[in-house]
């Protein structure tokens, strides 16, 4: 379990170190378009991150320019009508990574109608329109009304940044002026591109993007906050919170949806940090720890339509769950016994408060044996008899349960007996500090799995 102090250290990146080269696309050099896919050249020029005086009593953090430059890879597809894949990779070629968050391998459908000037690119596609800018770059995302969607905050001309270029600062610079006008002095986010840590290598991609003053946010899977994420940061990285009393979540999703009418879902399973906000309050920023940034662009620009398209990307509920399982949920860390449940469950009722699902934690089972899938019958006796009596006054049962088995306890031992443990790593032990994992490859590990939780549901 991980309190305050220590989820920050856990949730915090490199992008805190000074010791650090910042990627920031600036220059469009070339694009190719065929069909529904727009392959784009860029140079991306390569800044140190520095500190500065930027006042007689402060110091900021400036990404000053080295002169040279990367070469970046970036593809637009259409995927279907209001649907934009967005990706960025280093070099010449954007790899084909897998694609375990995707129901199929996406691919550009229709075409592109290409418009291009000495200064912009435009991109028509059926329902929307990407308008490029070639120097400095920046990219915008309109519908077909004109009205703008999406657009990258990188050159803000209402900023200290632009001040800095033009020479504007209450303190002396202490860096060569020509490399300030070429540069991102006191800039308050990651610009679009990518960082890379100097020390170990580790990259990052990074996206900003600017918000409305009134600009709702909703979505990041299972959340504890307010429904509307505007002002919060999201770790989008899998943490047993132990309650729902903090930031930490069970099942961080990298999807929301604007108030502007589209969605945004970041195709990755690494770690990754969506700050909507809570700190800059322009624009929010995609911090990505992938080799690659993609990015699928969803437009609605109603909420369904946005669900509708997002969930053709990545699948839908084979089986819908039952009406009752959306309902009010009543659960502690825990229950200890049944006379505990059921006095909860007669009082909620007596101040007529409204509940429909009465959820048990973990400390059902009997201690001794970890979770064995069984209820411990000196503390929960009859638990058939229990649950019928819930039942007849309006609950439905939920019961925890984890794939885990606590190493030396009867179930382990036969588990490990049989054959239904998983294997590890080369060079790691079997276990997660002191519990065997359920092997689910192995189609009889599963058959032995299922029935012990028929039993136990049953």
């Amino acid at each position: 379990m991980l309190d305050r102090c220590e989820y920050k250290t856990y949730a915090s990146t490199f992008l805190t170190e000074m010791d650090l080269t910042v990627y920031a696309v600036r220059k469009l050099i070339s694009c190719k378009v065929s069909g529904g896919l727009a392959e784009i050249r860029c140079a991306a020029i390569q800044c140190q991150k520095v500190a500065s005086a930027s006042s007689s009593n402060m110091v900021s953090r400036y990404f000053v320019s080295t002169g040279q430059e990367r070469i970046v890879t970036i593809q637009i597809e259409q995927i279907e009508a209001g649907i934009l894949r967005l990706r960025m990779q280093k070099g010449e070629a954007i790899d084909e990574s897998s694609w375990p968050m995707l129901v199929r391998p996406p691919a550009a459908s229709g075409e592109f109608h290409c418009e291009e000037t000495s200064e912009q690119i435009k991109l028509c596609g059926e329902q929307l329109r990407v308008y490029i800018s070639k120097f400095p770059f920046h990219m915008e995302i309109h519908d077909n009304n004109g009205t703008v969607l999406y657009s990258q905050y990188n050159d803000d001309m209402h900023s200290t940044t632009h001040d800095r270029r033009r020479g504007i600062n209450e303190a002396a610079d202490t860096v060569d002026p020509e490399r300030i006008r070429a540069s991102y002095p006191a800039f308050e986010v990651y610009p679009f591109g990518f960082v890379e840590d100097n020390q170990t290598g580790d990259l990052c991609y990074t996206e900003a993007v600017s918000m409305e003053y009134d600009e709702a946010i909703y979505g990041f899977g299972e959340s504890f906050s307010r429904l509307n994420k505007r002002g919060e940061e999201k770790l989008i990285w899998t943490i047993n919170p132990l309650g729902v009393s903090t930031v930490k979540s069970y099942k961080p999703i990298p999807f929301f949806m604007s108030s502007r009418g589209y969605g945004l879902y970041l195709n990755s399973p690494c770690k990754s940090i969506f700050d909507m906000g809570s700190y800059f309050f322009k624009a929010y920023t995609v911090a990505s720890f992938d080799k690659t940034l993609d990015l699928f662009f969803i437009y609605g620009p109603q909420y369904p339509h946005i669900l509708k398209r997002y969930l053709s990307l990545t699948g839908m509920c084979r089986h819908v769950p039952p009406k009752w399982s959306f309902g009010i949920w009543m659960g502690r860390n825990c229950y200890h016994s049944r006379a505990e449940l059921e006095e909860v469950a007669c009082e909620l009722r007596k101040r007529e408060l409204p509940c429909d699902v009465l959820h048990l934690d973990w400390d059902y089972t009997a201690r001794e044996n970890g979770f064995d899938f069984a209820f411990d019958e000196s503390r929960f006796p009859d638990p058939a008899q229990m649950t019928r009596g819930l039942l007849s006054q309006g609950y439905h049962l939920s019961l925890w349960q984890l794939p885990y088995l606590r190493k030396g306890t009867p179930i382990y031992q036969e588990a490990l007996r049989k054959g239904y443990l998983s294997s590890p790593p080369p060079g790691q032990t079997r276990d997660l500090d002191d519990n065997g994992i359920i092997d689910f490859s192995n189609p009889e590990a599963k058959a032995w799995y299922q029935k012990k939780l028929r039993n136990l549901l049953q």
